[in-house]
């Protein structure tokens, strides 16, 4: 009847026929072991567990967060706002805050289900380009890092009213959010503690253009700055002759001249008792087959080994 079978967390994943598989739905709710059965259908791959396996308290948490989160969305300037989120009466209600373990894990929860209202990547990048985190006592960006993971191409974000006191604090993001344009961090013990900290932020996000309202740069400025740090190729300035009072061209023009018309008188003024000659042959160098074979070089060999 059972064909495979895979354990995931709390469920256990199996492969029927379709004739099995309706045979199998009826035990749901039956009692094995002292312990009520849930079965259900899922289509999902094994080791995967999806909203059908979930139980119904964790569906029924699910569909309340998601509403939190549709009311802090504003689809006219696409802003998420995430902001003082440990004094939203409904988290407050589910007990989501109670303690920094706990709202840890509500963050990343409310990041899971984002991500999983949205089918693609660009569906995601055009309903949220601006996130607001501000008033959260943030005081280390690992506690939001699931920010950067999940809306990658985020355009502006504000952490504004938290407790970052360092840069080392935002490390995590350091390479992230490539498309970020804008950032918010007034009213972070780090404007106090580091006075280089809008310089580092400029570095960390390479399209950054306004700190906390203020234009630091422009884009025209951007795609300089991303112009200029493109690798040069070598320059290429062609043969580079230096004769100097054309010494080396009257030399030639006269040896060419006189080996043409005289050259007894070009051998006596140029070469004495005391000249040697030098002569480099290649006998193994590929060849034209077409063209006509070369001739001998074994005479001067001979000549030039004496």
């Amino acid at each position: 009847m059972i064909k495979k079978s895979h354990a995931a967390g709390d469920y256990v994943f199996v492969g029927a026929s379709k004739e099995d598989a309706e045979e199998l739905l009826k035990l749901d709710t039956f009692t094995f072991a002292g312990t009520q059965l849930e079965v259900v259908e899922s289509n999902e791959e094994p080791g995967q567990l999806s909203k059908a396996t979930e139980s119904k308290e964790t569906q029924e948490l699910r569909a309340k967060l998601q509403s939190i989160l549709s009311q802090r969305y504003g689809s006219d300037n696409k802003l998420l706002k995430l902001d003082a989120l440990a004094s939203d009466a409904e988290l407050v209600t589910l007990g989501m805050f109670e303690n920094r373990e706990r709202a840890l894990k509500t963050f990343k929860g409310l990041m899971a289900i984002c991500d999983g209202l949205f089918k693609t990547a660009s569906e995601k990048r055009n309903a949220i380009e601006s996130i607001s985190l501000a008033n959260n006592s943030i005081d280390d960006i690992a506690q939001v890092e699931s920010v950067a993971t999940t809306f990658p191409q985020l355009k502006n974000l504000d952490l504004s009213g938290n407790q970052i006191g360092s840069m080392q604090a935002m490390d995590r993001w350091r390479g992230k959010f490539k498309e970020l344009e804008t950032i918010y961090v007034a009213g972070n013990p780090i404007e106090a503690s580091d006075p280089n900290y809008q310089t580092t932020l400029l570095d960390w996000f390479p399209r950054l253009q306004n700190i906390n309202g203020t234009q630091v740069r422009t884009a025209a400025q951007i795609e300089q700055q991303a112009a200029a740090s493109m690798p040069k190729p070598i320059p290429q300035n062609g043969p580079d002759f230096r004769d100097v009072n054309g010494i080396g061209e009257n030399f030639l023009l006269e040896f060419f001249a006189s080996f043409d018309q005289d050259r007894q008188a070009l051998a006596s003024r140029l070469y004495d008792e005391g000249s040697q000659f030098s002569i480099a042959v290649d006998s193994v160098s590929v060849r034209d087959p077409n063209a006509p074979p070369p001739l001998p070089w074994s005479a001067y060999i001979k000549v030039a080994s004496t």
